[in-house]
């Protein structure tokens, strides 16, 4: 080699070795992938596909795929550099926006109580839109101009595809963004990238990142949801690059993170009301499930073939097994399966629910009729079900769970969206050795589109013969979307935007909760493939080396194992505990919410209010759902605003600054209130 290449190899090693540094630090779980992959390459186990060269005319690096004979850059990755930069304006093309246009438009939904009778989630999505009135007729913007809107910032961005990432500096320069993910589906790019890029200018000056390197989807699904959480005021306008190389799946990635970070289908109100309140009202009067007693107990379940059964559309086609085979199982079912369940006979042991609606629990999952065939089974609800569903059930067999988080800090929670993946990690955490899982499809009828089991009351039919993908409609939806993912027998199948954020969520617990010892096996054959679960078939599935189990053996240590773990929940330490969040949440009323600023400028505003979010979000103390009651609103109301102030066009800031701050104090102050006034509803007996 020359003096020249032996300087510039010098300087390659120089800058990937920093990179090594920098990752061991900010995300060793990378670090450790590139050094795997690195090893691999040096003992010669893994075959090189793509190399760096440097091409000589142009001044700058390309990549040279081997396989192909071909480069990535064309020879031209100058070209390549420059046209990035030059696409990345400010204004909102090439973004993504977590904001659901319904809720700040001037359309007055729901103005009418009877429209929302006995249906919580619109109840509260109509208090949650009155809010968000309250700021709209300050900020007089609703998301009409969102194509056309020029910003006078872009905070957060989106690399989707990384090449080798020499783009990447340039666009830093030009935006001065300060939260970054960086997104890229094959390893080997990336470590490329790592020989002439310094990665750490994106974590350097304030700024943030998150890596997503050859994730699995539930994992991107995690990292996503990170990076929105950071600094999520500036989620109403999220720019992105991508290399167009590799990348269509990443899309619908990012789609479903936003979605799954969105507040309008489960809102403050909901957490406030129908979490918050009820648990602390209920802690006392029900017997509560305690997952860290699992560790101590020798659970009866632990050692039986448990039966999961969900109420997707492979349900049916099972029902005669399931009747078959009932004796060889202690059967585990989500409210939305008994009915189908009972018509053939077949009375689940345990059966589970998490929906707060009345009328569907009611009118569907528990009528009259479908009680008294439970009267034996024992009941997981969660904790802010409805009182007048709690007290259908048999209450010596009824016991309650927490969701989104726990008053005993000693205990924890299973997060979710929905039954399906609460019931199914709740089953993990007690420690079952052997999980089986029947309807739960995590998708929908590969032939018919339905949702769920055919006839069920609330399912929905998709269009199957005219599918468009969100960037073909220019816009994605929670329910009205279909996306692809892996199946569990075949290559792929189609599932609904909310259907993948709960696979996500139960590929994750699956993933993480789950120990050596324990086994998942998912027999439905057109359903969605869940990590670390393995595929069986249930025509070769041989059940008779399964003893069958006693009736009675079954209803009395199963009630026995839930009994253990709902022993001496409200302690003295957790009354204590909740003085101690109440005092310090006075506080902040006292101190914050009930003083009122004049502000000059955006910057002074945003740093009392992140002053204000630090106290409320990140407390000083162990708190129960300040955190995340508080979240929820800001979550919900401060991309909004940002959005309005974040554009070359507006006029009166500084007025309308001081109107805002009023209002949000105003909105604050009464969730405290109302918040405070719960706590006493333990603290006062």
């Amino acid at each position: 080699m020359t003096e020249a290449q032996i300087q510039l190899q010098n300087a390659l090693l120089t800058t990937f070795l920093a990179n090594l540094a920098f990752l061991s630090e900010y995300d060793n779980d990378l670090y450790h992938k590139i050094d795997e992959l690195s090893c691999m390459i040096e003992n010669g186990t893994y075959e090189e596909k793509y190399a760096l060269d440097f091409i000589m005319e142009n001044g700058d690096f390309d990549i040279y795929d081997i396989t192909n004979d071909k480069y990535l850059y064309n020879k031209n990755p100058q070209k390549f550099n420059n046209k990035a930069v030059s696409q990345i304006n400010f204004d909102t093309k090439g973004s993504f926006s977590i904001i659901e246009p319904l809720y700040i438009s001037n359309n007055n939904f729901l103005e009418s109580p009877e429209l929302f009778k006995d249906n919580i989630f619109l109840e509260k999505g109509f208090l949650q839109k009155k809010d968000l009135d309250e700021f709209r007729k300050i900020l007089k913007e609703d998301f009409s101009n969102y194509k056309h809107k020029k910003l006078k910032n872009i905070d957060k961005f989106i690399f989707i595809g990384t090449l080798l990432g020499r783009h990447i500096p340039l666009i830093i320069k030009k935006t001065n963004a300060k939260n970054f993910m960086v997104c890229e589906q094959n390893l080997e790019i990336f470590r490329l990238s790592l020989f002439v890029i310094d990665y750490s200018i994106l974590a350097r000056d304030g700024r943030t990142v998150v890596f997503s390197i050859m994730d699995k989807i539930y994992e991107f699904s995690h990292k996503g949801s990170n990076f929105l959480r950071n600094d999520y005021h500036q989620n109403h306008v999220i720019k992105y690059f991508t290399t167009d190389f590799n990348v269509s799946k990443y899309f619908d990635q990012i789609m479903d993170a936003i979605v799954s970070e969105q507040t309008e289908g489960f809102n403050y109100y909901m957490m406030l009301d129908n979490v918050a309140k009820l648990a602390l009202s209920r802690i006392d009067k029900y017997k509560v499930i305690q997952r860290e007693l699992v560790k101590e107990a020798d659970l009866y379940l632990k050692n039986k073939p448990v039966l999961y059964i969900g109420a997707g559309p492979s349900l049916n086609e099972n029902l005669d097994w399931i009747l078959k085979n009932k004796d060889k199982f202690i059967i585990v079912s989500m409210g939305a399966s008994c009915k189908r369940l009972l018509s053939k006979g077949i009375i689940p042991d345990i059966v589970g629910t998490v929906d707060p609606q009345y009328k569907v629990l009611n009118e569907i999952h528990f009528s009259d009729e479908i009680i008294e065939k439970l009267k034996n089974t024992i009941i997981l609800a969660s904790m802010n079900t409805d009182q007048r569903i709690l007290d259908k059930f048999n209450q010596n067999n009824l016991f309650l769970y927490e969701v989104i988080f726990t008053i005993n800090h000693k205990s924890k929670v299973e997060n979710g969206y929905s039954i399906g993946e609460i019931l199914g990690t709740i089953l993990i955490n007690l420690g079952v050795n052997n999980i089986y899982l029947i309807g739960i499809d995590l998708a929908i009828n590969q032939e018919t589109g339905e949702t769920h089991i055919s006839g069920y009351e609330t399912s929905n039919t998709f269009n199957l013969k005219n599918i468009k993908s969100s960037i073909e409609k220019d816009a994605f939806s929670t329910r009205q979307d279909l996306v692809k993912v892996k199946g569990n027998f075949i290559d792929e199948v189609y599932t609904s935007r909310l259907f993948n954020t709960s696979l996500n969520t139960f590929s994750l617990s699956c993933e993480t909760l789950k120990d050596e010892s324990q086994k998942i096996y998912n027999l439905s054959k057109n359903g969605a493939y869940i990590d670390s679960t393995e595929p069986l078939d249930i025509d070769t599935f041989d059940v008779e080396k399964f003893d069958s189990i006693e009736e009675s053996e079954k209803s009395s240590e199963i009630k026995n194992d839930f009994i253990y773990l709902s022993k001496n929940y409200l302690t003295n330490e957790v009354i204590k505990e909740l003085q101690i969040e109440r005092d310090y949440l006075f506080d902040i009323k006292m101190n914050f919410l009930e003083k009122n600023k004049e502000y000059a400028s955006l910057d002074e505003f945003t740093n009392d209010y992140l002053i204000l979010e630090k106290k409320l979000l990140v407390p000083e103390i162990k708190t129960t759902f300040t955190t995340s009651i508080f979240s929820f609103y800001l979550r919900a109301v401060m991309p909004y605003i940002y959005y309005c102030l974040n554009d070359k066009a507006l006029k009166k800031e500084n007025e309308k600054l001081n109107k805002i701050s009023k209002e949000l104090k105003k909105q604050l102050l009464e969730i405290s209130n109302k918040y405070l006034g719960y706590l006493d509803l333990v603290l006062k007996k």
